[in-house]
């Protein structure tokens, strides 16, 4: 497994969700196969949450580069589904430019049960917040077991 892996959690609510925080940094070498390796180990239902550093139309980003084109292609092999609405995630002060690359990353039986927007105001940092929410068909009542996947 790739350093990036990040921390997972499932979540028994009503329903039993596993949650996956994710980083991939932009010049790391990422591949289908060690993306496969960490989606296999997650527990169905889940969502996978992060800053993927992949660029792609697909998902409201202004180019495609070819992580996104992998991750475009990833996720069409895999039945996945990306939530994301098509709103820009990040701005680069730098570029004075913006781009989407915080990606919510589904299994297919949980999507129509979320909604994504990402939120107006940066808050003080260079990626806007991400506000994921599940349909009411989730109970409240929250029981978590914690996974670490470094």
């Amino acid at each position: 497994m790739q350093a990036w892996g990040g921390p997972a959690a499932t979540i028994s609510l009503e329903k039993t969700l596993t949650v996956c925080s994710l980083y991939l940094p932009p010049n790391s070498p990422v591949s289908k196969l060690s993306l496969a390796e960490l989606f296999e180990q997650l527990p169905k239902p889940f969502l996978v949450l992060g800053d993927f550093n992949a660029h792609s139309p697909a998902w409201g980003d202004s180019r495609r580069d070819g992580r996104g084109r992998m991750l475009e292609e990833f996720t069409a092999e895999n039945d996945l589904i990306i939530l994301n609405s098509g709103e820009q995630t990040c701005v680069h002060s730098a570029y004075h430019s913006t781009s989407a690359i915080d990606l919510a990353v589904a299994s297919p039986s949980i999507a129509a049960e979320c909604s994504w927007a990402a939120h107006s105001d940066l808050c003080g940092s260079d990626h806007f917040p991400i506000f994921l929410t599940l349909s009411s068909n989730f109970s409240s009542n929250v029981n978590t077991t914690s996974f670490n996947f470094k």
